[in-house]
Parts: structure tokens; sequence; C-alpha cells
């Protein structure tokens, strides 16, 4: 099962049940969903593609489980970068990842676009401070796009979960960023978290 089929059911049956709250108020898990759809179909419409890599530099906030949701909606993988990092670690990062664009945040902008300019990327920086503001790619929702278990065509993912039905198992090691936001969704009476 992908996580946005996860995310899906778990929508249809709590979905006006409060997932996250911020400066900007509570969110319920229906109003993310439709914020993280939105910005899949903004970031398909640029040119987002599925098995394509998006990272993201964000403070932490609802933006970010807006954007690693709206990414695995697109079908791309996700390049977590924690925000702390310096220009010369994300130079580093992006070099390697190569990704189709990477979502910002205001506070994280200049250190994104200048290892952008260090590594010689044409990816463009999407979110508060970013060459393409969320506002341009608030589109129609994304269709779900998501694989169907068979990796060999995805390039260098990730970061991915695989849902067995007996138990959740990580794949491959998960930030901070993304921990805090699993932890919010339930999986069949369990709650994914540290421990």
């Amino acid at each position: 099962m992908h996580i946005v089929e996860l995310i899906d059911t778990y929508l249809a049956e709590h979905g006006d049940r409060e997932r996250a709250a911020d400066r900007t108020g509570a969110w319920t898990g229906r109003r993310l969903g439709e914020r993280a759809r939105r910005l899949a179909g903004g970031l398909q419409a640029r040119g987002v593609r599925r098995g394509d890599r998006v990272a993201v530099m964000m403070a932490n906030g609802v933006d970010v489980l807006v954007a690693y949701e709206a990414i695995w909606r697109a079908g791309a993988a996700i390049t977590p970068l924690m925000p702390a990092l310096v220009e010369d670690e994300v130079a580093h990062i992006l070099g390697s990842a190569e990704p189709a664009a990477v979502l910002v945040s205001a506070g994280t902008a200049d250190v994104v676009r200048a290892a952008r300019a260090t590594v010689g990327g044409t990816f463009p920086l999407t979110g508060d401070g970013g060459d393409v503001p969320w506002a341009e790619l608030d589109a129609e929702p994304a269709p779900v796009v998501h694989d169907d278990g068979d990796l060999e065509d995805v390039k260098k993912v990730l970061i991915r979960l695989e849902l067995q039905p007996a138990d959740v198992r990580f794949c491959v090691g998960w930030s901070p960023v993304l921990w805090s936001w699993a932890c919010g969704w339930g999986l069949g009476g369990r709650t994914l978290g540290y421990g």
C-alpha cells in the first residue's frame, strides 16, 4: 500500500479531525489533504514527474506537512533538508539529488538560492521567498500518482515507506521532519512514532 492510499483511507474515516495547528490556526486532515492535492497539481503542471526528486527545506509548520503529502501525491520522492544546514551542505545534497524543484520557506530561501548557484542548478525554488510563490502553484487537484511497489524505474528514491499487513517497516532513514509528520497519522490502530 502506498502512503497516499493510507492517507486517503484515513481521511475517508477521520478527515474532520484536527491534524495540525500552527500560527495560521488549526487544520483538519481534509483541509491539509485538499491543499496538498492542489500543490501536487501545481508541481505536476510545472514539470515534476513520477520518480523525480523534490527537496524540502522549510521551517517547521503545517506547510511542511502539506509539502510532503503533495510530493507523494505527485509521485515524486522527498529529499529532506534540515533548515539548520549551511550553504555548502545544502549544495552537496542538491548536487547529488538533482531535484526537479525545491520547496522553501522565507527563512531558508536565501541559503537554497546560494546553494543552487554553487551547483549550477536550474531547478525552481517554490514557496515563500522562492522563484515561484505557493499561490502560483494553487492548481487543480492532482490525480493520484504512485508506484506499484516496483522501484526499479524510480531514480534514487531517498525515502520510502513500506506497509505490510501486520507491521510497519521503515526502509530508509527518516528525518525528524518526516517522523513528526508521520506521527500524526494513525495506522490501523497504531500510530507511527518513536520507539
